[in-house]
């Protein structure tokens, strides 16, 4: 799946790209019948977040044939960009959401199953441990097989989740947290202003094409200009206009992409999609557009994909 194309769509999860230049990534996913495997590769910074199902759990961890990263990274308001390529994270039921920030050139590698799979204290303590380089590299390697990343081909089929692999899956998640080695959890923390990140997403695109401002967007968090400016200072690097004016420019250039989204929202001109994404000055919009993914909006449409499904 085109990972640019998915940042224009709500749901459970939320992502905003947090840096200008056009997304290049890619979105895999091998199901089971109540699990599955998920990659996201992206060549440029990505915050992702969004409510979690009560009954499931993820365990994450970076690829690390990808060592060129830049950004940081970040789980809830924990930096972890010193220790990237050496956590496991994402399995606490301590929250009731999910948070992160991946730095650009990075592959993230999911897998996600019934909350009951894996049994252990760790688990309620906190969402993120340094295991032993041997156990995290054997979960990391059977995953990238599953998702057709070891074979060098980028056009890789990806396979089912076999009961054979499931259980390989889940003795090398076992070993991350009962192996010899000392097992390492940092502890998980969360920041109030850093939690309002999640909610100006969530806000941001269920308002993607109403009139947007500072003050409309404090009112509707109950919050004030220095907590939510601070809190996306520090978890994303931008400011809350910058993170609500990237998601409607993606909005507008996957809009741009595919005919089936224009249908969709009834507007199949560049001006017509500058004005239902609000963006009132054309030349604003034009200077914005370019610097952001490189091309004009007339360039993006030119491209234009026929494509019949959302």
């Amino acid at each position: 799946m085109d990972l640019s194309r998915m940042l224009a769509f709500s749901g459970q999860l939320f992502a905003v790209k947090t840096e200008p230049g056009r997304m290049k990534g890619e979105l895999r996913i091998a199901p089971g019948v109540a699990d599955g495997c998920m990659s996201i590769t992206t060549n440029r910074s990505l915050f992702v977040c969004g409510q979690k199902n009560p009954l499931s759990t993820i365990f994450c961890a970076l690829d690390p044939q990808l060592q060129a990263y830049t950004g940081m990274t970040r789980n809830f308001s924990n930096d972890l960009s010193s220790v990237a390529m050496r956590v496991l994270s994402g399995f606490s039921n301590q929250t009731r959401f999910r948070f992160l920030h991946l730095p650009a050139n990075t592959r993230m590698l999911v897998y996600f199953c019934p909350l009951q799979t894996i049994e252990h204290n760790v688990l309620h303590s906190t969402n993120t441990i340094l295991p032993s380089a041997e156990s995290l590299n054997r979960f990391r390697t059977i995953l990238m097989d599953i998702l057709g990343h070891n074979v060098g081909n980028d056009d890789a089929d990806v396979s089912d989740l076999t009961n054979r692999c499931r259980e390989v899956i889940k003795k090398t998640l076992e070993d991350c947290f009962v192996s010899r080695d000392t097992v390492k959890g940092i502890p998980l923390k969360v920041i109030q202003r850093h939690e309002l990140c999640k909610d100006l997403a969530a806000w941001g695109y269920a308002n993607v094409d109403q009139p947007q401002s500072l003050e409309s967007v404090l009112h509707q968090l109950h919050t004030t200009r220095g907590s939510l400016s601070q809190g996306c200072k520090e978890a994303l690097g931008i400011g809350p206009m910058e993170v609500l004016r990237f998601i409607r420019l993606e909005h507008v250039y996957a809009s741009l992409r595919y005919s089936s989204i224009r249908q969709k929202i009834n507007c199949h001109s560049v001006e017509e999609l500058r004005e239902h994404y609000g963006f009132k000055s054309r030349g604003n919009f034009s200077v914005l557009y370019k610097k952001y993914f490189g091309e004009s909006p007339r360039q993006t449409l030119s491209m234009s994909k026929v494509d019949r499904s959302l």
